[in-house]
Parts: structure tokens; C-alpha cells; sequence
């Protein structure tokens, strides 16, 4: 009989491995913020937040964050890596996906990112409207994703196609779409409303 790998168990065994994803550097994060409503409260949902380097970042820039990954390793080294205390910087085994959106400690959010995550949601439409559900009146949603145009044919596994991009652009009213040049390859950033 075939075994099943649940979500977590996949993404913890990288975890595991010691395996992390690229961070996001200083300067693209100031970008990003640039297009934020500073009257907004600073609330920050962090998707796929592995282990935790944007979070820790937005924390410093004075946001209150929740960071939510479905890989349990993935919380475990967050949780090691931080020395901050709830509620101003929280991570939450959770998957976006699958789990009520009720049980997240804020009820909107100024500003929601998802770094490397966008290409690996199943349901895409059903994410982008539970995004759209936390996200408050003014606030703005972050993907930060490679496309397949950018990456080697063996990666595009990793990356979005110009459908899955164009399907943010359905749901969210497009505010900015670069590419920023960070080491190790371009990244595309979509920032909505």
C-alpha cells in the first residue's frame, strides 16, 4: 500500500535537511514597503513564512506579524531564530489552504506576503479569496515568486507561469509588477489592492 505524504511532512523533511529559501534583501524590502499605507495599523501576515527571516525584518520596521507555514519544521526554527514574544511576532503551524482562516490572532492585515509560496497553492482562485478576505480596506498583498521566463527549463517546477500571474492580477487591483535583481536570479514582485 502506498503512503501518503501530507504537506507537512514534505516540507518539514527539507526543513530537516537544513534546507531554507533566499532571503529577501534590505533594499527590496524598503521597495515593497514604499507602496504600504503608512496610516494603516502595521499588521503584517507572512504566508509560507519558513523561518522567518521576512517576518523578522518587518518586525524590526515596527509591524506586528504573523508568520503561518505549513512545514512544522519550518515553526520550530523560526520560533529558534527569534527572541521576540507574542504578539508582536508570532509563528503558527498552519496551512493557508486548509485550515480557518478564524483561528489567525489578527482579523485583518495591512499587508500580506507570500515569498516562494504562490507557484505551490493547489487552488489558487479559493487562496487568492481568503487572501482577499484578511486583507484590510488599503492594504496590500505581496507574491514574490521566480517566473518561468526567468528560470533554467529543470526549475520551472519552482516558478509561475504567465497565467498564474495573470490570475492575481484578476483578483487584486495591480498596484506595482517588477523584477527585482537579487543574487541568485530575477524574482517577480506583484503588489496588489
Amino acid at each position: 500500500m502506498a503512503t501518503t505524504i501530507t504537506t507537512d511532512d514534505y516540507w518539514s523533511g527539507l526543513y530537516d535537511e537544513g534546507r531554507d529559501y533566499r532571503f529577501i534583501t534590505s533594499g527590496e524590502l524598503s521597495k515593497i514597503l514604499s507602496y504600504a499605507d503608512s496610516k494603516l495599523p502595521k499588521a503584517c501576515l507572512d504566508v509560507g513564512c519558513g523561518t522567518g527571516q521576512l517576518l523578522r525584518e518587518l518586525f524590526h520596521r515596527g509591524y506586528e506579524c504573523v508568520g503561518v507555514d505549513a512545514a512544522t519544521s519550518a515553526i520550530h526554527l523560526a520560533n529558534s531564530l527569534t527572541t521576540v514574544l507574542p504578539p508582536q511576532l508570532q509563528y503558527l503551524h498552519y496551512d493557508i489552504e486548509h485550515d480557518d482562516i478564524s483561528k489567525l490572532p489578527i482579523t485583518a492585515y495591512s499587508l500580506i506576503t507570500c515569498k516562494f509560496v504562490y507557484k505551490f497553492i493547489k487552488d489558487k482562485p479559493a487562496f487568492l479569496k481568503k487572501v482577499k478576505s484578511l486583507l484590510a480596506p488599503g492594504g496590500i498583498f505581496v507574491v514574490i515568486t521566480p517566473q518561468e521566463i526567468d528560470v533554467a527549463v529543470e526549475r520551472r517546477n519552482i516558478a509561475v507561469s504567465d497565467e498564474e500571474l495573470s490570475l492575481l492580477g484578476s483578483h487584486f487591483e495591480q498596484i506595482a509588477l517588477y523584477k527585482g535583481n537579487e543574487p541568485g536570479g530575477a524574482l517577480t514582485y506583484f503588489i496588489g489592492r
